[in-house]
């Protein structure tokens, strides 16, 4: 949405985007993605007895809990990869290409039906980044209802090094095609 109109996005990504706090950190690298591991399914306990009502639980519990539970900033990730489980949601190339934060796993596609979910710590807590943070967001919401610790990173690349060069160019970068567009505000 703040790609909308100029009005829509002042307040909110145009004053979260830029910091590069990832340049020339000690923990932003382009080492190669670790090689993942398969963890057990998360636990959760419910008092559900079907398949239909456990899932109605698990999604209001999460609903309930706010998006401000399944947030975490790019400052703290960065600063501290180690008190968490990091999932880059990058492509390939892009993982390289871009650097990411140290230790960063790259666990891509993240499905159910594929077990790619099994390469998650349910022990730890879970973040994962993308380029705007839109699919992380998604993504963290799916996985708190599944019963993992899952948080996004806020801003995703733009907020942690939104002028890397390797970033420019890239329809997912903030200011490129994706900045704001003047399209009507209707009240």
């Amino acid at each position: 949405m703040s790609g909308w109109n100029p009005a829509t996005a002042v307040g909110s990504w145009d004053k979260k985007i830029g910091a590069d706090e990832a340049e020339n950190h000690a923990n932003w690298t382009s080492n190669p993605a670790p090689n993942n591991m398969v963890f057990s399914d998360p636990k959760i306990t419910t008092s559900g007895s079907t398949g239909e009502a456990i899932l109605k639980k698990r999604v209001e519990d999460a609903v309930a809990a706010g998006f401000g539970a399944a947030v975490v900033s790019g400052t703290d990730v960065l600063n501290s990869p180690g008190s968490y489980f990091i999932n880059n949601y990058f492509s390939e190339g892009d993982y390289s290409a871009f650097g990411h934060i140290d230790g960063a796993y790259r666990i891509l596609p993240l499905t159910l039906a594929g077990n790619e979910y099994k390469n998650l710590d349910p022990d730890a807590t879970v973040v994962t980044y993308c380029y705007t943070g839109q699919t992380s967001a998604v993504m963290s919401a799916c996985l708190r209802v599944l019963g993992y610790d899952a948080k996004s990173l806020t801003y995703g690349m733009n907020g942690l090094y939104n002028t890397n060069p390797a970033w420019d160019n890239t329809v997912n970068k903030w200011g490129g095609d994706s900045g704001p567009k003047n399209l009507p505000l209707v009240q």
